[in-house]
């Protein structure tokens, strides 16, 4: 049975489905796929998948009862014992001592150009404080503001910090929105194999008026689909009011896109982006092949009877 969730989860699963449906059907919904590369350092699979039943809600689900089969390409079936399985569930990790991990790294995009009232980028900067403060411990982000220019802050875990650089002023110019999503992507891009899950988390209110980088949105468009799809780097983007709507869906097709009509609407967008955090389960696999050669990755669970039963197939093509 299909847990009971917001407005925005509902559009989140539909979207995905779509998304599932078109590349290969799956004969199960239990989890889905958010992001799986191969870490050549490790030698292993990193594979991200969110609960989107009320069978896997970390409340409901045995975690050392998950196993993992693999197929590849020439039709060889290899399990994976369990005890060479890392299966680390996100919505788990409050502790203080889990803040030495880092399994999850992302950048807050913040538009602060003029179109946005004082009054409503204020209500902005604290539904982002609030989402910052409701994070699991083991994770890593920056905050990217933009308007005519682009600032950066460095990636940290300190959340004070991540607070602090949400309220500090910024100019009020322009919609540099192609460049400064293209940076906060290649800031992902280069921060290496060793992160589990990278994605990027985008407010915005108007359409591109100020890029140099991405003048042409053709260019833009295919441009950050092929980068975020080859370093497996979802964007969440929620767009207020006038924003070129076509354009934020299809660069966020392996994320989510919300567009709102009013700026309260935002916080609703970042609940959703909290559960999706907190059913997020980060799988370490040994890997078998690089993943030109893997087509399937089957997560299974034990029977009383000591018979495996599939509970989610993921395509790796």
């Amino acid at each position: 049975m299909m847990k009971k969730i917001g407005k925005f989860v509902l559009v989140f699963l539909s979207f995905f489905i779509a998304m599932h449906v078109m590349a290969a059907p799956a004969q199960f919904m239990a989890f889905q796929k958010l992001a799986l590369y191969y870490n050549d350092t490790e030698n292993k699979y990193y594979l991200a998948v969110h609960s989107i039943d009320d069978s896997t809600e970390l409340k409901n689900l045995d975690v050392d009862n998950l196993h993992i089969k693999l197929k590849t390409k020439d039709g060889s079936e290899i399990d994976i014992e369990r005890k060479d399985i890392i299966v680390i569930p996100l919505g788990d990790m409050y502790a203080k001592m889990d803040a030495q991990y880092t399994f999850f790294q992302f950048n807050l995009v913040i538009d602060t150009s003029a179109s946005i009232g004082n009054s409503d980028l204020k209500l902005v900067e604290q539904i982002l404080a609030r989402f910052v403060d409701r994070l699991p411990a083991p994770f890593k982000a920056q905050i990217i503001k933009f308007s005519s220019k682009i600032s950066k802050s460095p990636f940290t875990k300190d959340k004070n910090q991540l607070k602090q650089w949400i309220a500090q002023p910024y100019e009020r110019e322009y919609t540099a929105l192609h460049d400064a999503i293209g940076m906060a992507v290649e800031e992902l891009k280069y921060a290496g194999q060793k992160v589990p899950l990278k994605f990027s988390v985008i407010f915005t209110d108007g359409e591109d008026t100020a890029s140099e980088r991405y003048k042409d949105e053709s260019y833009f468009r295919n441009h950050i689909i092929s980068l975020t799809s080859d370093n497996a780097i979802p964007l969440f983007i929620v767009g207020v009011g006038g924003v070129n709507v076509n354009l934020l869906r299809s660069i966020s097709r392996f994320g989510h896109f919300e567009h709102v009509q009013n700026v309260p609407d935002v916080d609703k967008f970042f609940d959703f982006v909290e559960e999706m955090i907190n059913g997020t389960y980060i799988f370490k696999i040994p890997a078998v092949s690089k993943l030109d050669n893997l087509k399937m990755i089957y997560i299974m669970k034990k029977r009383s009877s000591g018979k495996f039963t599939t509970i989610q197939d993921i395509s790796v093509e």
